[in-house]
């Protein structure tokens, strides 16, 4: 008898719950809930994000149009007023805007700005690499997001022996050395304020800028080698 009266109550409190559930299966919620789910669990982290690019800020920085600003992960184009950076803005609109791209993320997904960090492909081109091989960007990685730095180090070298873009600008005034620290990808002059603070132990000494470059280190912004 007491199995029966278990039995009774539980499809009364079922027969509740549905009753409850109707208004929410008509707008649609658990059914989009599910289809989340199902997306997140089918997905993992390696999906593409799947965009449409918008507007360009400059060789390295767009927007979607969902008002997404996409930081491109492993470079770093002209600023406004340098040297080809005209031209990288142009290239970059060229790939991005009105298309329908794929946005790839490393180990962080956004920078402090709240900007989206991707590696893109549109139609095919994974564009932070274009960019680095037409010579309209220059290697920049940031730590921890390192997946792809052998093959932008690559590309860049290969525009480096055919000075492409920037590279064919001539290289700043020699130092008889560079100074980095063994846990950062950015090179100084001996005498930058930035090379005076790094640790003795830390710090490496490069013979010149090309082994540098090599090495997949990027300029300091500050003293510029």
């Amino acid at each position: 008898m007491k199995r029966r009266n278990q039995q009774h109550w539980f499809w009364i409190a079922a027969g509740i719950a549905a009753v409850a559930l109707i208004p929410l299966l008509r707008n649609g919620w658990i059914a989009g809930r599910i289809a989340r789910v199902a997306d997140s669990v089918l997905a993992g982290d390696d999906r593409p994000t799947q965009a449409v690019g918008g507007s360009v800020a400059d060789g390295d920085t767009f927007s979607t149009l969902d008002g997404e600003a996409v930081r491109l992960l492993g470079i770093d184009a002209p600023e406004h007023g340098e040297l080809f950076s005209q031209q990288a803005k142009r290239r970059l609109r060229e790939l991005v805007v009105g298309r329908e791209v794929d946005l790839v993320y490393d180990v962080e997904k956004t920078d402090r700005y709240g900007r989206l960090l991707c590696h893109v492909h549109a139609d095919g081109l994974w564009v932070n690499k274009a960019l680095v091989s037409e010579g309209l960007a220059n290697v920049y990685i940031v730590r921890p997001n390192l997946d792809k730095t052998a093959e932008l180090v690559s590309a860049q070298k290969a525009a480096r022996t055919r000075k492409a873009g920037i590279w064919s600008v001539p290289p700043p005034s020699p130092e008889p050395y560079y100074l980095r620290s063994k846990n950062s990808f950015r090179f100084h002059r001996p005498s930058c304020k930035l090379a005076r603070e790094i640790s003795p132990k830390n710090a490496v000494k490069l013979t010149n800028r090309e082994a540098a470059l090599d090495a997949g280190l990027s300029p300091c912004r500050t003293c510029r080698p």
